[in-house]
């Protein structure tokens, strides 16, 4: 398959998994082959397209739908937990700059929750939605008028019209990028700009094996991409946001140069290496391992090890911090409050980003929960 960002008819595969049943970003298992390509030219990552993209997004996609307010968690810090929401808009209220009478358009918005947040602060300016699915029509209503939301098509008349487009967490499952960009920049008027976050891969390194992520863009593949869709000015930021790169980009200006590719194509190649081996090594551990045993994070990284694990039915429930998830049941077992977790629990697997792990297990430590031992996802190392 060519590189979706640059043509390059040759890339190379990193990563394929040994079963049928991948996980996607909404914490699923989905009954396809997880397969990881990287484009040497470009330093672009990608993954094979969904057997049915358009039925999936149309019909299946639905992420954090249960209320208006349902969010992810961010990080934990002194027992204070932040959502991934409310993280985002402190980012973008220290990037972007909106003048009064602002034409806004948030592509590919899904439940619209930072468009939500914007028409809150910021009731001067003008909002407008698009997405490819119809589901998330109902969480509009109080956001933006009929006229100014689209699924499917955009309008002709908003092309040249909007002073900002946002993307969140959009750009990583459209199967042409260069394409969407090339929408966004002629949705933008002369002075406009794109403001985008997707996860980066090389710091949240879960998203390589996260099957409708078909896109897993470094620096060097967004910055070609967007030069590929006519922008400039283009500016990457990898530590405003943990596990993300947060992207501006105009129509005028000049970008800085990069020479990031040849680190990001290496680290690339390895973290197809760790994922390779990552079920083998946690199984090694789970046969050490205590039981009764639970899961902690009942999100992505929660459903690969439980996919992973010989013995699943060791597995007495999950343990999340997220009150939208407390309550609810995974793979057949219960999601409950790190403080419900039973004293009878041998064994807690944490299932998080490696990176978060050791910050992970001293906020339970302090929380009193010390009775289970803890099991970590190998760190990544890409000096080994």
């Amino acid at each position: 398959m060519p590189c979706s960002v640059c043509d390059n008819p040759s890339v190379a595969l990193i990563y394929e998994s040994a079963s049928t049943a991948s996980i996607t970003s909404m914490g699923e298992m989905l009954e396809a082959k997880t397969r990881v390509w990287l484009c040497d030219t470009c330093g672009h990552v990608m993954s094979d397209p969904l057997p049915d993209t358009q039925q999936f997004y149309a019909d299946n996609y639905r992420i954090s739908v249960g209320s208006d307010d349902e969010d992810q968690v961010y990080e934990v810090r002194g027992g204070q937990v932040t959502y991934r929401n409310e993280h985002q808009s402190t980012v973008f209220n220290q990037k972007v700059r909106l003048e009064p009478g602002s034409r806004v358009l948030d592509f590919g918005c899904a439940k619209a929750t930072m468009m939500r947040r914007l028409r809150k602060d910021r009731p001067d300016v003008e909002i407008y939605l698009f997405d490819v699915s119809q589901n998330y029509e109902s969480f509009w209503d109080s956001i933006a008028e009929k006229s100014n939301r689209a699924v499917h098509t955009i309008p002709e008349e908003w092309f040249g019209t909007f002073q900002l487009v946002t993307s969140y967490f959009s750009l990583e499952h459209i199967t042409d990028p260069v394409r969407a960009l090339e929408s966004i920049h002629r949705l933008l008027g002369p002075t406009g700009e794109l403001y985008a976050v997707v996860p980066y891969a090389l710091t949240n390194i879960g998203d390589l094996i996260v099957v409708d992520h078909v896109n897993h863009f470094t620096v060097s593949s967004m910055r070609h991409a967007l030069r590929r869709a006519g922008f400039s000015n283009i500016a990457i930021d990898v530590e405003a946001h943990r596990g993300a790169l947060v992207v501006k980009a105009g129509k005028t200006g000049q970008s800085e140069p990069s020479d990031v590719k040849v680190r990001e194509t290496v680290l690339a190649k390895k973290l197809g290496e760790y994922w390779q081996s990552a079920g083998d090594r946690l199984r090694e551990a789970e046969g050490r391992a205590g039981t009764p045993a639970a899961v902690y994070g009942a999100g992505f990284y929660g459903m690969y090890v439980f996919s992973a694990l010989s013995r699943p039915d060791d597995i007495q429930c999950f343990v999340d911090r997220s009150p939208y998830l407390q309550g609810k049941q995974v793979c057949g077992k219960a999601i409950k409050a790190p403080a419900a977790l039973s004293k009878q629990v041998k064994t807690l697997y944490l299932a998080v980003n490696p990176s978060v792990a050791n910050a992970v297990a001293s906020a339970l430590r302090e929380e009193g929960i010390t009775d289970p031992d803890l099991v970590f996802l190998q760190a990544f190392n890409p000096d080994v």
